[in-house]
């Protein structure tokens, strides 16, 4: 492997690594610890002398130079469009907007997904768990048998989504929109949170054993 090639897969695993760093203390608010702004401070220094080397090397070599990794959303649209089975594990597509997009299967474990535009999706059987899902928008989307676990819907739009048999345990939905959603047989746990007032037994919502 050329040196080249090794600095680009280095910038690659860094940004992603920062990017899971940025997700957890996002997550984690006040309460995240001091060490974890260190830890950015670390990867976003590493990741800015990755760079600079690889083009010192671009312009060294006199050839094009790829100093940043594909975005997010590309990987995204990739996947949908061309059925890659690749993980896409921690993406980050925070805003944007993918509509009617099919990511059914797809391993999106802890991808931020804040305020992302994916109504009409399909996220059937998706792995979501502790995904980033504050405010997104997933009105009439299918995340039937969808793994939430552990997920945040804070004040996400889930009205006429189809949530079949996912499993919400340990999600947050506080001031999610629910109306219309169709919750039949999926699970929660006891310290799943729910929009204020909102009966999910009501809703054919399961609560797991905790034993």
């Amino acid at each position: 492997m050329s040196r080249k090639d090794d600095l680009i897969n280095q910038i690659v695993e860094r940004d992603r690594l920062l990017q899971k760093h940025k997700l957890k203390k996002a997550r984690q608010g006040d309460a995240a610890h001091s060490s974890l702004d260190i830890e950015i401070e670390d990867s976003e220094a590493k990741l800015e002398e990755l760079q600079a080397e690889l083009k010192e090397l671009g312009e060294a070599e006199d050839i094009p130079v790829l100093v940043t990794a594909p975005s997010d959303r590309e990987r995204v649209l990739r996947w949908a469009k061309d059925g890659r089975k690749d993980s896409l594990y921690g993406i980050n597509v925070s805003g944007e907007k993918l509509p009617s997009v099919d990511l059914s299967g797809a391993d999106m474990r802890a991808a931020n997904l804040t305020k992302t535009e994916l109504r009409w999706s399909n996220l059937k059987q998706t792995d979501l768990r502790t995904a980033y899902l504050r405010e997104a928008n997933l009105c009439r989307t299918s995340l039937t048998e969808a793994k939430l676990i552990g997920a945040d819907l804070s004040n996400a739009n889930l009205s006429k989504a189809n949530l079949v048999g996912a499993d919400l345990s340990d999600a947050v939905l506080k001031g999610a929109n629910l109306s219309g959603a169709n919750l039949s047989g999926a699970r929660c746990a006891q310290d799943t949170t729910w929009p204020e007032g909102f009966d999910f037994a009501a809703a054919g919502i399961i609560l797991e054993d905790s034993e």
